[in-house]
Order: structure tokens, then sequence, then C-alpha cells
């Protein structure tokens, strides 16, 4: 099972864009632009080969079969994940899903790799998780 969460809340949240459209797939541009698009010119320098998807399956990701929003893999190992919500009154209900997708995985399917980070979205608010092996 998870260990504890670390959490880090990005206090200026996300750069606003027009105003659209209320749903998730209306929201993509504003997320990747500053997640996504940072993580594959990085690992694109660093000639890392990541794996990033969008509303996925994955054997590891979700509790119950549950497609998270987003996900990163390194070296065939899942390392980073998020939850996506159009509204920003949603934001707790983003974080309630991470949360309980991360508790319901083991870290032993991934090594030694001694974190899974996450992040929750909500609109314009994100926020940055950590879930240590213990």
């Amino acid at each position: 099972m998870m260990g504890s969460f670390h959490l880090c809340d990005i206090a200026y949240g996300f750069p606003k864009c027009e105003e659209s459209e209320n749903t998730e797939s209306a929201n993509i541009q504003i997320w990747d632009s500053s997640i996504r698009d940072p993580i594959e010119e990085l690992a694109n320098a660093a000639q890392l080969a990541v794996k990033i998807g969008r509303n996925q399956e994955d054997e590891y990701a979700a509790a119950e079969r549950k497609k998270p929003d987003f996900l990163i893999w390194l070296c065939d190992a899942l390392v980073f994940k998020g939850e996506e919500k159009a509204s920003a009154s949603d934001f707790e209900i983003a974080e309630e899903e991470v949360f309980k997708q991360m508790k319901s995985m083991s870290l032993l399917f991934f090594g030694k790799m001694p974190y899974l980070f996450a992040y929750v979205a909500a609109k314009y608010h994100v926020r940055f998780l950590s879930s240590t092996a213990l």
C-alpha cells in the first residue's frame, strides 16, 4: 500500500487563457502547456524514452480499471499520473479520485522506485502529490 502523501500547491495556478467551454477536453491545452510540454522537452533534452498517454487503461494506474486522465511511463514503469476536472468547483472530487487510486496501488510493482508522482487539476488550479513507499 501507499505511504505518506506530500502536498504542494502551485500558488499561481495555471496561466489564464481565453475563457473556453467548461469541459475537460477544452482544458487539455491549458494543462498540457504547463505540465506535459515541459516534461516532454526535458525528456528529449535528457534523451530519456518516456511514454505519455491520456485516458488509457494501465494495470497499475488505477483501482477498478478507472482510466486516469494523464499518465507518464519511464522505462515501462508508471512514474506520474494526473486526474483532471473541467470546473474549478470539482477540484476536491479530482483530489479524492487520485488519493483513492494512489492508496490502492503498491509501489512494489515499480521495483526500487521510491515515489509515485501525481497531480490533480481543475480548470486553473493544480496540486502536485507524491506517494512514498513505506
